[in-house]
């Protein structure tokens, strides 16, 4: 089973209370507030997360000694109590929204959230691939938006759980989604890495004005929404 929760600016608390010292000391080199604010919402999230897989393993009062540190390749790892955890969390963030999800640490995954917005046809030209400028083109004007921004949130996934980011040419990745029909709240689609052929299986929800997108390695598995 894979969890993942949304949190909002608002829903988080001081950072004083829930931060490990070398969290702190990353904090305070992060210097311009939207960059502190997605920084320390991102964590909030995801220890969340981390707190419900766990459950008394890790008890809520101990949350300071829980950490989310970036690897070299800039993919987060979890510590508690400064030992590494065999588990896998992939963290998002846009517009005062962050997106964290949590899974076996054997398991490659990713997730991403973007706000549905219209993309210019450069930025689709610089990313897309020719079969999914097609697919873009295929949707109706009012669909297009959204369908830009699922395919670009899939391939944001699938990049993190290849833990490259955007080091790695987006055109590289090809998005599928065989079942999508306008007006859906939610679907599942693939992600094909072709240089490695690497498969990534993935689903999406609408929500708002937001487009989430979750993958693994796995061909069949559990999403689960934390809740309460």
């Amino acid at each position: 089973m894979f969890y993942y929760l949304e949190q909002k600016l608002s829903q988080m608390p001081a950072p004083a209370a829930w931060l490990s010292p070398r969290e702190r000391e990353i904090l305070a080199r992060l210097k311009i507030p939207k960059r502190r604010n997605d920084w320390l919402l991102g964590r909030w999230t995801a220890k969340q997360v981390i707190l419900h897989i766990a459950g008394t393993e890790i008890p809520a009062k101990k949350i300071a000694q829980l950490e989310i540190i970036a690897a070299a390749e800039g993919a987060p790892q979890v510590f508690f109590a400064d030992q590494p955890l065999d588990m896998a969390i992939s963290i998002s963030h846009s517009h005062g929204t962050a997106l964290s999800l949590a899974g076996p640490g054997k398991i490659a995954l990713g997730c991403d959230l973007e706000k549905i917005e219209p993309r210019s046809t450069a930025f689709v030209r610089d990313y897309f691939t020719t079969q999914e400028m097609h697919l873009l083109q295929g949707a109706g004007e009012a669909e297009r938006p959204f369908v830009a921004n699922l395919i670009w949130s899939a391939k944001e996934s699938a990049l993190k759980a290849l833990h490259t980011g955007l080091r790695l040419d987006t055109r590289q990745l090809q998005f599928s989604c065989v079942d999508f029909v306008a007006g859906q709240e939610g679907g599942e689609f693939q992600v094909h890495f072709a240089k490695e052929n690497r498969w990534f299986y993935g689903c999406w929800k609408k929500k708002n004005t937001f487009v989430l997108t979750f993958v693994t390695t796995e061909q069949q598995w559990q999403l689960k929404a934390i809740t309460g």
